[in-house]
């Protein structure tokens, strides 16, 4: 289950990327489907209020992000849009959607290259296990450039998931996972520098004004037999201050 809904701002580094392209999804916006004003922001948003916050039916379940016809080959939707939500340009109210990775999660070929580079240069092998994934996209439907953070943090899941084995995050350039999945934007595995830790993070991405982003969330392995691949998350889709 997925759930999208407004919460506390996280710090975040600095870098600089640029996306454009907004499909005509763009009026399915988070502020329109329950997400910003769900009561998210006011009813335990700041730990993260995923549970009790009515955002689990307000679309973002069957959203496409889950069910986006995912294969094996890294043509996981063949372009198709998914349902766009609005950016928060609030940086004290940033969106977030949390899940479970598990043996029954939709799967994919990511892009795979150590140190991750965008366009990669090869997808997972076919000798190794496609993992597991939840694909997003954001419209920017304001004026004006907006400087995005994203994260894919491994927590403790509310009702007592263990963490996200080891987070992996991947963006594309416009509304949904393009039918060549190695034309990635950015691509993280473990956030740099950081000590101790598995988060993943692209730091301020620049959405022009009516651009889109698609922000993957995914694993760096996948075998559910030991948990390697499996557990909660919280991905968080940030303003730049």
């Amino acid at each position: 289950m997925t759930r999208i809904h407004t919460l506390v701002t996280l710090a975040v580094a600095m870098t600089a990327l640029s996306v454009a392209g907004c499909s005509d999804d763009s009026d399915d916006k988070a502020t329109n489907n329950g997400a910003t004003n769900n009561g998210a922001t006011n009813n335990g948003a700041t730990n993260n209020g995923a549970t009790n916050n009515g955002a689990t039916n307000n679309g973002a379940t069957n959203n496409g992000a889950t069910n986006n016809g995912a294969t094996n080959n890294g043509a996981t939707n063949n372009g198709t849009p998914l349902e766009c939500f609005e950016l928060s340009l609030d940086p004290d109210l940033p969106l977030a959607v949390d899940g479970v990775f598990d043996a029954t999660s939709p799967t994919w070929r990511r892009p795979h290259d150590e140190d991750e580079v965008c366009p990669a240069s090869a997808l997972l092998p076919e000798t190794a296990a496609s993992v597991p994934f939840v694909a997003y996209a954001f419209c920017n439907t304001s004026a004006q450039p907006a400087t995005i953070t994203f994260e894919l943090l491994a927590q403790d899941g509310p009702n007592g998931e263990a963490p996200l084995d080891d987070p992996y995050l991947v963006l594309y350039e416009g509304n949904g996972i393009p039918s060549d999945a190695l034309q990635c934007l950015a691509a993280n595995d473990d956030i740099p520098e950081a000590l101790e830790t598995k988060d993943s993070e692209i730091t301020s991405v620049v959405v022009p004004a009516g651009g889109a982003v698609t922000v993957v969330g995914t694993t760096y392995t996948f075998d559910p037999t030991d948990g390697t691949g499996t557990g909660y998350y919280i991905m968080v889709v940030s303003a730049d201050p």
